[in-house]
């Protein structure tokens, strides 16, 4: 996976405020773990509204996007 592109996903997932500690200047990698596990629709609106990340993580199956949580595990697990 090309680095530019798991830069664009921090600043995704940074638009989730649940996410970002300002303090810190880092996301809370554990709660969007949890977020990811419970399909939070946040999180999904925001990564199906990006065209390189719906294509990336997502399976359409008919008319249904889902999700492939350990592939984005994966590479969360990668960019820290």
């Amino acid at each position: 996976m090309p680095n530019n592109f798991k830069e664009k996903l921090y600043k995704l997932l940074k638009k989730d405020s649940r996410l970002w500690d300002e303090e810190k200047r880092e996301l809370n990698e554990t709660l969007l773990k949890d977020l990811i596990d419970k399909l939070d629709n946040k999180i999904l609106e925001i990564l199906l509204g990006d065209k390189e990340a719906k294509d990336t993580f997502f399976i359409k199956v008919k008319d249904v996007y889902v999700l492939k949580q350990n592939e984005l595990k994966f590479l969360l697990m990668k960019i820290s």
